[in-house]
């Protein structure tokens, strides 16, 4: 069972986009390397609101890893090439500019940091909505993170089957209540996972008598914090929603953003448009081959961001699936080590074909 907590962390890597700076400039699509040398380009470059050294640096790659923007060989994995996608949009040359995430941006990373972290920002959200707010002081003196730990882990316990599984969680529970953390190690533990949320306009970061309080951030009437938490009732709900595969259904509610959903009697030929424009961005060199994850995630933050349509990775396997069947030597499947479909190569004739349908660009009502 995948527990969506990630222990590895370091306070100074506390925005994500750090993560887009080490795919566009410490990293490659396809060529190997070694840790040490990733952390040492990301360490030397010059940021003016941040700073990063060797330590951290070394953090922000097994980060990277934990995350799945790269492999253990330090190349991108399939969800690097879709942030990767999104940075050949926009035109960055500092390295500041790349920390401010793009509304579209800010999307993609959300939906990678749920998979991810999930049940660390539901139950940091919760409580701090309960709350109300907190000081960075109360953060690393008392046990709120050490507790939202335990918390995840006893969650997780209850739903595994597996013996080996409850019994490694169990000890994780024994160990964190035996030892606590101290107020050195809270500062890596909780200010990595809740300053996130302040690029995810989750909370807003306020200083008031030289102390730092973190407070649900409200706009336009609209606190995700609280949406979030009325959204999710548990980490047993998440696992259930995410198994579903609702990341964006549950982002569309969280941001209010009042989408319809994708309807394909009216957004059929978009969305065949978008697939062949995804694809031929995604796809790699000498094989042509593009990851129908990539193409999936994608699709799915420009039909929200750009066309106000809710669409997911299932309806959009199966737009690819119908064109398999309708044009079936035009469109192959390439399968992962698992045995799973994983890659797709579309052929020149259906991308022009699926290029020209005829269906309006305007944004959905």
């Amino acid at each position: 069972m995948e527990i969506r907590l990630i222990l590895k962390t370091h306070y100074q890597i506390n925005k994500p986009g750090i993560f887009s700076i080490l795919l566009r400039k410490c990293t490659s699509p396809n060529q190997s390397n070694y840790p040490e040398t990733i952390s040492n380009k990301l360490s030397s470059i010059h940021f003016e609101s941040i700073s990063l050294n060797k330590e951290s640096a070394k953090f922000a790659v097994a980060m990277a890893q934990s995350f799945g923007f790269i492999t253990k060989n330090m190349f991108w994995n399939w969800k690097g090439h879709s942030i990767n996608l999104l940075l050949d949009e926009t035109n960055r040359e500092k390295p500041d500019d790349f920390l401010k995430l793009t509304p579209i941006e800010n999307l993609l990373y959300l939906k990678y940091y749920l998979e991810a972290d999930g049940a660390t920002i539901l139950e940091i959200c919760k409580r701090l909505y309960s709350k109300g707010s907190i000081s960075r002081i109360e953060l690393l003196s008392s046990d709120f993170i050490d507790q939202i730990f335990i918390d995840i882990w006893g969650s997780y316990r209850q739903l595994t089957d597996d013996l080996r599984e409850k019994t490694s969680l169990r000890q994780s529970i024994d160990r964190l209540r035996s030892k606590p953390y101290t107020f050195k190690t809270r500062i890596h533990k909780a200010l990595a996972h809740i300053e996130p949320l302040v690029d995810f306009n989750f909370i807003d970061r306020k200083e008031e008598k030289k102390e730092v309080f973190f407070i649900p951030k409200v706009t336009n009437g609209v606190s995700a914090i609280e949406r979030l938490s009325r959204e999710i009732n548990n980490i047993e709900d998440m696992e259930a929603r995410f198994s579903r595969y609702q990341f964006f259904e549950i982002i569309n509610n969280v941001y209010n953003m009042n989408s319809i959903s994708y309807d394909p009697e009216i957004h059929l030929d978009l969305l065949r448009r978008e697939i062949v424009k995804s694809y031929l961005q995604a796809r790699t060199e000498p094989s042509n081959m593009a990851s129908i994850a990539t193409i999936s995630d994608i699709i799915s933050v420009r039909m929200l961001q750009e066309r106000g349509i809710l669409i997911d990775r299932p309806q959009v396997e199966n737009e690819l699936n119908k064109l398999k069947y309708a044009f079936n030597s035009d469109v192959r499947y390439h399968l992962d080590m698992s045995g799973k479909r994983a890659f797709i190569i579309l052929s020149d004739r259906l991308c022009k074909i699926s290029s020209s349908c005829s269906n309006t660009d305007s944004k959905a009502p």
